[in-house]
């Protein structure tokens, strides 16, 4: 504990956070200066002091303990937008939007998310089992016995875009499906991507030479490049080859960040819907 928290009573504490309902706005910025190194260095109690606290000062106190947390989370933002393209993170980024939408969202928690997922699918990759055969069973697995599907009764809610909400429900938009295809994939070895295409995400299988495209939205249903590129063609233009290459980690997260800033949008959620539209506007920078 710092010298200044030690410094201060919890009844002390308390008379500091309802300083925030202060009607001289000189003395509200030096009171939020102090919060802030407060929450900086003994968040919890400080949390705990100003749990009783109601009316305007309740309002700011929240307010400034969201902007904080968000400044933390812009930070690290930051260095993974730096990534070289080949060493972009894609699940801690996933991870991190997720953290925008719940900033109190332990940083380890997709991972750990993943990885039960995965734990549950390793009696499918025996030593010898062809990785054809793993797809197929672990298509099965998450479609069949996990029930992992679109969230039809309402395609526009945030928590659709987040990919821990996805594995918690076991319902989310088809990118957020196809993420979670593909990271659960490469923990069971299968050599797994992401195919972005309008309107539409797919998951891409190469084994040798075959490619086969598994579509997350219709319970894993696999395609091949040609059943692709005649789907497309009855709905709309046809595909060009290069749209059905692998998405890279900056491409998909753009387009990540992007679904939740319309479905806060869409909530009102004005706050969260610039915060994530300044994070997708730096990735493309």
């Amino acid at each position: 504990m710092t010298t200044a928290v030690a410094g201060l009573g919890d009844a002390a504490l308390r008379a500091l956070v309802s300083l925030l309902d202060d009607e001289d706005e000189a003395s509200r910025a030096l009171v939020c200066a102090r919060l802030r190194e407060l929450l900086r260095d003994e968040p919890e109690r400080l949390r705990a002091c100003a749990a009783g606290i109601a009316g305007e000062a309740g309002v700011r106190f929240a307010e400034l303990e969201l902007e904080c947390a968000f400044e933390g989370l812009d930070a690290r933002w930051r260095a993974l937008c730096a990534s070289p393209e080949a060493g972009l993170d894609l699940e801690a980024g996933l991870g991190l939007l997720c953290a925008y939408a719940e900033p109190g969202l332990p940083p380890g928690k997709v991972g750990s998310m993943l990885d039960a997922l995965a734990e549950e699918m390793k009696w499918a990759r025996t030593p010898r089992a062809e990785p054809l055969s793993v797809l197929h069973r672990y298509n099965d697995f998450l479609f069949l016995q996990c029930g992992f599907q679109p969230d039809a009764a309402d395609p526009h809610h945030p928590d659709n875009a987040r990919l821990d909400r996805t594995l918690e429900r076991r319902r989310g938009s088809p990118l957020m499906l196809v993420a979670l295809y593909a990271l659960v994939a490469r923990r069971l070895g299968l050599a797994v991507s992401a195919v972005t295409l309008p309107g539409r995400a797919l998951a891409l299988f190469e084994t040798g030479r075959q490619r086969f495209f598994i579509d997350p939205s219709r319970g894993g249903r696999v395609l091949t490049a040609a059943e692709c590129e005649e789907e497309a063609a009855r709905g709309g233009p046809r595909l060009q080859s290069w749209q059905l290459l692998p998405a890279s980690p900056r491409a998909l997260l753009s387009r990540a960040a992007l679904a939740l800033v319309h479905a806060y949008a869409r909530t009102g959620d004005r706050v969260r819907a610039e915060r994530l539209s300044a994070c997708q506007r730096l990735l493309a920078s």
